[in-house]
């Protein structure tokens, strides 16, 4: 925020006497405090943010104006407000409450007293590291941080463990929800909870998907000694469906999946 004072300029006055050029004195001249019909306003300026990350996301912007009198005022809801550019970002026309609505810039504008003022807006991507690990543990990082982390066998996490993010704001949007799918290998019952959950979601939403330990998409592994090793898919009712929604949403590794223990 800018604030432009007023200097008030303290003028001296050198009387020399007529009488002689050793008599002076010094007088300074204030200047008169001004009346209210003498203040006027003498600088405009818009207070906002200069970026926005992500859509959909409200701010507030005032616009501040400077008087005469060294005072500020908000006369946000007095002007009249205006985007450049309402493809990026729109704004209340009383009221200045800016929404990004795309990425991009936008001139955001208040008009007040037959003065126009801007203020430059740049809407961004919201940029978020996303991680998920599958092992005895499904693990799930944002940003290098750990906030999700269960064990398999015993730990809560066996089976298929689903985070779904909002991708405006990069949080969660429910808990992450563990689906045993080893336990219901059988009739498939887990797969099917999965797969409804997953089509509840709102488009867009961004899915981690982490297995830890054993998801029961395989026959039991067959041998005496470890290392044993089933890559031979176990049928029921919804472990193929399941595979096509998780490939249809971009899984590239879903087929690959084997147990080994």
């Amino acid at each position: 925020m800018r604030i432009r004072k007023l200097a008030v300029l303290a003028v001296l006055i050198i009387s020399i006497s007529m009488w002689g050029c050793d008599m002076f004195k010094k007088s300074v001249l204030s200047s008169p405090t001004p009346t209210g019909s003498d203040i006027v306003s003498t600088g405009f300026d818009i207070q906002g943010k200069t970026e926005i990350i992500g859509k959909n996301k409200d701010v507030q912007f005032k616009l501040l104006v400077t008087l005469s009198d060294g005072t500020t005022q908000d006369q946000t809801a007095a002007a009249i407000w205006e985007s450049s550019n309402i493809v990026v970002a729109t704004v209340g026309t009383k009221s200045g409450l800016v929404t990004s609505k795309g990425y991009g810039e936008a001139q955001i504008m208040a008009t007040y007293q037959n003065t126009k003022t801007s203020f430059a807006l740049k809407v961004i991507p919201l940029t978020i590291l996303l991680e998920a690990i599958s092992d005895d543990m499904a693990i799930f990082k944002k940003d290098e941080i750990k906030f999700y982390e269960k064990y398999g066998y015993g730990g809560g996490g066996r089976g298929f463990n689903v985070a779904a993010i909002s991708p405006t704001t990069g949080e969660l949007i429910y808990p992450v929800k563990n689906f045993d799918t080893y336990a219901s290998r059988e009739d498939g019952k887990q797969m099917k909870a999965m797969i409804d959950f997953i089509n509840s979601l709102p488009n867009g939403t961004l899915l981690l998907i982490a297995v830890a330990d054993e998801a029961g998409l395989n026959t039991w592994p067959v041998g005496i000694l470890p290392p044993y090793t089933s890559c031979t898919s176990k049928v029921n009712p919804y472990n193929e469906q399941g595979k096509q929604l998780l490939e249809a949403l971009g899984s590239t590794m879903i087929r690959k999946y084997c147990y080994r223990y």
